[in-house]
C-alpha cells in the first residue's frame, strides 16, 4: 500500500495522539504501536517534500463559506471532503481544491 504524503501525515497524528493519551492515562503503549509511530515518524520526515503551495490548506470555516453550510455540516462532510484532523486539539484541514471540486460537482448535480 503506498499513502500520500498527506496521508502519512494524518496517520502520524492519529497515532501520536493514541501513545499521548495512553501515556498520560498511564496504559501502556503496545510495542506494535510504537514501533508505527516510529516508522511514521521517519517516513513523515524523510518522505518527499511537503506539497506544493498550490495545494492550500483551509480550516473549517473557509470550508463552509466555499461550500454555502455551517461549520457543523462541514465537520459532518470531513470523511466526503478528504479532511485531515491535525494539532494538539484536534481541528479540521481540507485542501481547497478538494472543497471546490466537491462544491462544483454538488452545484452540477443540482443543475441537472
Amino acid at each position: 500500500m503506498n499513502l500520500r504524503e498527506v496521508e502519512v501525515y494524518a496517520a502520524y497524528c492519529c497515532v501520536a495522539e493514541f501513545v499521548h493519551r495512553r501515556r498520560r492515562s498511564g496504559i501502556p503503549i503496545p510495542d506494535p504501536v510504537r514501533s508505527l509511530l516510529a516508522r511514521l515518524d521517519a517516513s513523515r520526515l524523510l518522505g518527499p517534500e511537503p506539497p506544493p503551495p498550490a495545494e492550500e490548506l483551509i480550516d473549517v470555516r473557509a470550508a463552509a463559506e466555499i461550500l454555502g453550510r455551517t461549520t457543523r455540516q462541514v465537520r459532518r462532510l470531513a470523511a466526503s471532503l478528504d479532511g485531515v484532523r491535525v494539532g494538539d486539539r484536534p481541528r479540521w484541514v481540507f485542501q481547497r481544491s478538494v472543497v471546490e471540486e466537491y462544491a462544483a460537482e454538488r452545484d452540477a448535480r443540482a443543475a441537472g
